[in-house]
């Protein structure tokens, strides 16, 4: 009896221990599961660390390389400016009137005084006074620019590639409107949009969208098929689109009934033919003469 009961509890305690093994073993399995995924992580992130040097080097690499390029041009550009300041002194030296010859005529860079009145770009969106060379009321009449560069006898904003501009125009006669016609003579295919003013005062858009640059003189011709009668036209330019001033010689409304009109009085976001500053000469004008 004692017997059987000994071997009943070793067999008991047997079972157990294998039991016991059993859960051992599934934990050793699971513990070696954990550190082989832990493993995996920790060579991603090793590797990920690794790459993180090797983007920064290259970022460092090409900042330095951006750099070296601005270096290049910033010497090209203080070396320009000395020769033009050498340029500008001769003038000022030889004269107190300096003239210079351009295509299609000449200009004259005076000396300032200091009292001359002073205006922003913002003030010339109003029509301009007659004043001449590149300034808006160049627009009006029929071309008169014999050939295309730039020419003082069209309209160039105040200086290149500054970004939106615009032009506006007026007319004698309020027609519907069937062709803009704008005779570009300097760097054609800025112009991004025109409009038109209806007798309520409603800008309606004519054409819009990327004009093709194409050799000056271009005749930038827009149709209109839509019933639209004004007597006032505005064309917006992008000037950043096509490199340098970009110049306009004339505007043509052209009606249905067949009839063509020039403008007769025009006004601008700028101009060329603001006033310098009271400085002596002032140098951006300076630059656009002697160039």
């Amino acid at each position: 009896m004692k017997k059987g009961i000994v071997i009943a509890a070793a067999a008991t305690v047997v079972a157990l221990l294998v039991i016991h093994e059993w859960r051992l073993s599934r934990e050793v399995a699971t513990l070696k599961a954990d550190r082989d995924n832990m493993a995996e992580s920790v060579k991603a992130l090793d590797q990920q660390l690794q790459a993180i040097p090797q983007e920064i080097k290259e970022k460092i690499d090409k900042a330095q390389s951006d750099l070296a390029v601005a270096e290049v041009r910033m010497n090209a550009m203080t070396a320009k400016a000395a020769a033009l300041e050498q340029q500008l002194q001769a003038v000022q030296a030889q004269a107190p009137t300096a003239r210079t010859s351009l295509p299609g005529g000449s200009r004259t860079l005076q000396p300032k005084t200091g009292t001359e009145p002073q205006q922003s770009p913002a003030e010339f969106a109003s029509v301009f006074p007659k004043r001449g060379r590149w300034g808006p009321e160049e627009v009006t009449g029929p071309p008169d620019t014999d050939g295309a560069g730039d020419i003082p006898t069209a309209w160039a904003a105040w200086r290149p590639d500054s970004g939106p501009e615009w032009l506006k125009l007026d007319y004698d006669n309020a027609v519907n409107i069937a062709e803009v016609r704008i005779r570009e003579t300097h760097n054609p295919g800025a112009i991004s949009k025109v409009t038109a003013f209806q007798a309520n005062g409603e800008e309606v858009v004519l054409w819009e969208g990327t004009a093709t640059p194409a050799p000056a003189p271009n005749d930038f011709v827009v149709p209109v098929s839509q019933h639209i009668s004004a007597s006032r036209i505005k064309v917006y330019l992008d000037s950043q689109r096509v490199s340098g001033w970009n110049e306009i010689d004339a505007v043509e409304l052209v009606g249905k009934d067949g009839t063509r009109q020039w403008a007769k009085n025009a006004s601008a976001s700028s101009t060329y033919a603001e006033p310098q500053n009271t400085s002596g000469f002032d140098s951006f004008s300076t630059y656009r003469v002697l160039r």
